[in-house]
């Protein structure tokens, strides 16, 4: 399915952010050689090809590393963010903080900063019910009700 079948308007943009646990050169540190065998190479290039169908752009930048091993103590990168073009003008910031790492886990926390200007409505003021004529309210309700015709039996289909 494509983006143009799942959005009302070419104003809606996609994000996905996930452990999507595949290493590649284009994210991964270049000198973790390790993490580039063919097979987890070829397992990258599925989401690298969705990637580019769906025209998204990294928006996580290279490097940052989003997981520290419990037992070994390496960091990795799993963890990636990716969206739209028009959105990644709009990011302020993506980056991982250690800061915010929960205990007991290894993958470090992403913090995204999106500034996504919203529409404003015109703002209709308000009734204020305390300030109400009661007696001319009382009055006018009173003409309107008299315009209302009387409640009649239904006595055919066509009136129904």
């Amino acid at each position: 399915m494509e983006q143009h079948q799942i959005f009302a308007s070419d104003r809606n943009t996609i994000l996905w952010g996930s452990d999507f646990n595949w290493h590649h050169p284009l994210w991964d540190d270049d000198g973790d050689e390790r993490l580039f065998m063919t097979q987890a190479l070829r397992e990258a290039e599925i989401l690298i090809s969705l990637l580019a169908d769906e025209g998204m752009v990294m928006a996580l930048p290279k490097g940052i590393l989003t997981l520290k091993h419990m037992i070994t103590n390496l960091y990795l990168r799993p963890d990636n963010v990716w969206c739209g073009k028009r959105l990644l003008g709009h990011i302020l910031c993506c980056k991982m903080d250690s800061y915010l790492q929960p205990p007991c886990t290894d993958h470090l926390p992403i913090v995204m900063i999106v500034d996504i200007p919203q529409e404003h409505t015109s703002v209709h003021p308000s009734l204020n019910f305390r300030e109400v004529n009661w007696e001319a309210f009382q009055e006018k309700l009173q003409a309107n009700l008299e315009d209302i015709p009387l409640p009649t039996c239904i006595t055919t289909t066509e009136a129904l």
